[in-house]
C-alpha cells in the first residue's frame, strides 16, 4: 500500500535552511519508497531542488509562522488524498497543531525538535539537539509526550548526497589527511555581521591563517567581507544548487560553521568542525558534539579566536584531528532517516 506523508518546512533569513534541507533528504527517501510526498511551507525560489518539484505536490504559504495557512494547505490535501502522516518541521507550528481540537482533525504527527524547551505531544518526537545520558529528565517527560522518540546522533538526518561525497572522501582520504584545506560556512541564514567577525579573527589567528579557506556563503553580499590569498569565495544558491558547498565537503580537512543539521553532516563525513550555535536550538547539538570530541563550540565575539588561540592550536594538531574524524563518523551512523520513516509506518 502507498503511504501518503505531507511535510510542513520553510526556509529563509529568520529561520535558516536546515529545517527544510532535512526533510528534503526525507522526501528523497520517501520517494525511492514509492510513496506519495507533499511539502507546505515558505522558501525562497529555488530552495528546493527542481527534480523534487516535479515529484511532490508543492504548496507554499505566505508566512511560515502562520496555523491558518497551514492548517487551509492540509485541508485542500486532505480533500484530494488520504494524508497517512504529517511531518512538523517547524517551531511555531508545534503547539498549536498539537492541541486537541485541532490534533484530532490532523493525521498523526511526528513533530522536529532540536531542544528542551518544547511541551507539545505528538506520537514520535524526533529531537536531535538532546541527548539521553544529559538531559535524563527531559527524556523522562518524553514518554508522557510521545509513543516514539528518536533522539541525538540517532536523529540525524543524512541525505543521500552527503553518503556520496563520504565515499568519495574515504577514497581520496589519505589525500584529505595531509591537506590543509578548511571550509567556512553558516548556511541560509543572515549571518553577514558574523562572518565579518569570523574572518576578521581568522585573518588575525595564527594557528588557523596558515590554511587555505573556501568561503561558502549565500544570502549575504560577498562584497563586504574581508579579502586574502588564504581566503577563496563562492555562492551557494540555496539547496537547489549547491554544488560548491558539495565540492568544498569533500576536499576538507576541517570546518567552521553553524552547530545546526549540516556539523551532523560534518561528523559524519568526518570533519572536525568549529562550530558556532547561530540560534538557541542549536546549542544542544553543539554540547553533543563538542562531549563527543567531534568539534569545539565556539561564540560569536570579536574576541574568542584570540582568547582560544591555544584551543585551536591543540584542536588542528593532526593527530588530535585523526581522532575527532574518526569519533564523528562512529557517532553519527547516518541511518536517522531511515529510522524515522521505519518509525512512521507504524503509527
Amino acid at each position: 500500500m502507498v503511504r501518503s506523508i505531507a511535510i510542513l518546512a520553510s526556509s529563509g533569513p529568520r529561520v535558516g535552511s536546515g529545517h527544510i534541507s532535512r526533510q528534503i533528504c526525507l522526501a528523497e527517501e520517501a520517494l525511492q519508497r514509492g510513496w506519495d510526498v507533499s511539502l507546505i511551507g515558505s522558501f525562497p525560489e529555488g530552495q528546493v531542488p527542481s527534480k523534487l518539484c516535479e515529484q511532490i505536490t508543492v504548496l507554499k504559504v505566505d508566512s511560515e509562522a502562520s496555523v491558518a495557512d497551514h492548517l487551509r494547505a492540509i485541508e485542500f490535501l486532505q480533500s484530494d488524498r488520504r494524508i497517512d502522516c504529517l511531518l512538523v518541521d517547524n517551531y511555531s507550528l508545534l503547539e498549536p497543531l498539537a492541541s486537541d481540537s485541532i490534533q484530532r482533525k490532523l493525521p498523526p504527527q511526528i513533530h522536529f525538535e532540536d531542544g528542551i524547551e518544547n511541551e507539545n505531544s505528538a506520537r514520535i518526537i524526533v529531537n536531535s539537539g538532546v541527548s539521553p545520558s544529559s538531559h535524563r529528565d527531559f527524556v523522562e517527560r518524553l514518554h508522557d509526550r510521545s509513543d516514539h522518540s528518536i533522539l541525538g546522533p540517532n536523529a540525524a538526518i543524512i541525505g543521500r548526497k552527503i553518503w556520496q561525497i563520504r565515499a568519495i572522501r574515504e577514497d581520496s582520504e589519505a589525500e584529505i589527511q595531509i591537506g590543509n584545506r578548511g571550509m567556512i560556512n553558516l548556511g541560509n541564514s543572515d549571518t553577514t555581521d558574523l562572518l565579518e567577525i569570523l574572518l576578521g579573527n581568522l585573518l588575525r589567528s595564527p594557528s588557523l591563517l596558515g590554511s587555505f579557506w573556501d568561503v561558502i556563503a549565500s544570502s549575504i553580499s560577498l562584497e563586504l567581507l574581508p579579502k586574502h590569498p588564504s581566503l577563496s569565495f563562492a555562492t551557494s544558491a540555496g539547496l537547489g544548487d549547491a554544488s560548491n558547498f558539495y565540492s568544498s565537503l569533500a576536499i576538507c580537512r576541517f570546518a567552521i560553521g553553524g552547530a545546526g543539521v549540516s556539523s551532523f553532516e560534518r561528523a559524519f563525513l568526518g570533519i572536525p568542525s568549529i562550530n558556532f550555535p547561530l540560534a538557541e536550538n542549536q546549542s544542544g547539538i553543539a554540547t553533543i558534539l563538542s562531549q563527543a570530541g567531534v568539534a569545539i563550540t565556539g561564540e560569536v565575539s570579536t574576541t574568542w579566536f584570540d582568547d582560544n588561540e591555544q584551543d585551536l592550536v591543540d584542536f588542528l594538531d593532526p593527530e588530535r584531528l585523526q581522532s575527532a574524524s574518526r569519533i564523528g563518523k562512529s557517532l553519527v551512523d547516518g541511518r536517522g532517516v531511515f529510522r524515522i520513516l521505519d518509525m512512521s509506518e507504524g503509527i
